[in-house]
């Protein structure tokens, strides 16, 4: 796996603060906006924090049967990879 950049650390820091305190899941551009990112066309940037996340355990991916956008919550713990 390729190393993180400053910027990558620092968006993986504070999209885990945001969902930290949010109670309710939040959609991938609501993150997205928490950290920053207001261009639409970058919010791939966060869709790629938020998947390393979920592989590291630390956020859950939620899919909702009629929705498009994915929801995300912060479940704790992760296996550190």
């Amino acid at each position: 796996m390729a190393a993180l950049t400053a910027r990558n650390v620092h968006l993986t820091d504070q999209a885990l603060a945001a969902l930290a305190e949010s109670p309710l899941p939040m959609s991938t551009r609501e993150v997205a906006r928490r950290v920053g990112i207001t261009n639409v066309a970058r919010e791939q940037e966060a869709w790629r924090v938020l998947d390393r996340l979920a592989r590291q355990g630390l956020v859950e991916r939620l899919r909702l049967p009629e929705a498009t956008c994915r929801y995300w919550r912060y479940v704790g713990g992760g296996s550190g990879v």
